[in-house]
């Protein structure tokens, strides 16, 4: 491999990483934070999916646990964030 192909390599290498982190930097995060941070909502996402779900077929069960969870959400995500910034 002569130094232009390591220089191709190199710069098709920075453009991939360039890719993945522009969202998150534009976040004023870095790439872990955000993948943390993400996994972490939509964890919480499933987990008020799977209650919702329940209580679509028993409406008896998790009568205020979906509710909570998306409160919880939209707090994280909108408010939190806003104060950030």
């Amino acid at each position: 491999m002569n130094t232009n192909d390591c220089n191709m390599v190199s710069n098709g290498l920075l453009r991939i990483i360039d890719f993945f982190n522009k969202h998150p930097n534009s976040q004023n995060m870095t790439y872990g934070q955000h993948f943390r941070r993400s996994f972490k909502l939509s964890l919480k996402m499933c987990l008020g999916f799977i209650f919702l779900f329940i209580h679509s077929i028993f409406p008896f069960l998790f009568e205020l646990s979906g509710s909570k969870i998306i409160n919880q959400l939209h707090e994280e995500v909108n408010i939190k964030s806003h104060k950030e910034s």
